[in-house]
């Protein structure tokens, strides 16, 4: 396991700097990217397209000079973080280095390239969904009700903010917790602690 994490941290490490070198100089922020930005110069607590996390991103971009590196540096970060999650799941499931790398691929050659590295809603939501699997695969491992019922309530908070849809009426959401109900005694996603997270998200 100590040597699968250190393949797992420095293929996060990866992602994060792989992008940066791969973007010419000569481009600017894509146009969706200035909507989001111009959004951190009015901070309030949600806008028509995007919760209120993304503009906080924003005002800190701004706050640092609003560079090229700090626009691009919020969805690599949570590229990297979707991949260490991703890569949690994988090595909760029994996979090893070799699981990890083919993981890894999509993240450098696939859609995620793109998509955790340009400043939209998308890199948090895809994190944000990742978590809620992870969250449900180790409670359902180790019968950790209060942790993992923390990740997920925080989860459906920030989706439900975002998404016109939250996971109660997304039917994945739906079946896992009607499988947890199913094998376990407790009634997980109808816990008080649930709600709290949800309304702190």
């Amino acid at each position: 396991m100590g040597k699968s994490n250190r393949l797992l941290y420095f293929l996060a490490l990866l992602k994060i700097i792989i992008p940066y070198l791969l973007q010419s100089q000569i481009y600017e922020p894509h146009r969706d990217e200035f909507l989001y930005l111009a959004e951190g110069h009015h901070l309030a607590f949600g806008f028509m397209e995007v919760p209120p996390m993304l503009s906080i991103f924003a005002w800190l971009t701004h706050l640092f000079g609003g560079g090229l590196f700090w626009v691009k540096l919020w969805p690599s970060l949570f590229g990297a973080a979707t991949f260490v999650i991703a890569g949690k799941i994988v090595q909760s499931l029994g996979g090893k280095n070799f699981a990890l790398i083919l993981l890894f691929l999509p993240f450098i050659f696939g859609v995620y390239l793109r998509l955790f590295f340009l400043f939209q809603p998308n890199p948090p939501e895809v994190f944000f969904w990742t978590m809620i699997a992870y969250s449900l695969i180790r409670f359902i491992q180790t019968k950790d009700q209060v942790a993992a019922t923390c990740c997920t309530g925080l989860d459906t908070g920030y989706l439900c903010d975002h998404s016109v849809i939250g996971i109660f009426y997304n039917q994945p959401g739906r079946s896992g917790c009607k499988y947890i109900q199913r094998t376990t005694k407790h009634r997980y996603h109808l816990t008080h602690l649930f709600y709290y997270c949800v309304g702190i998200a």
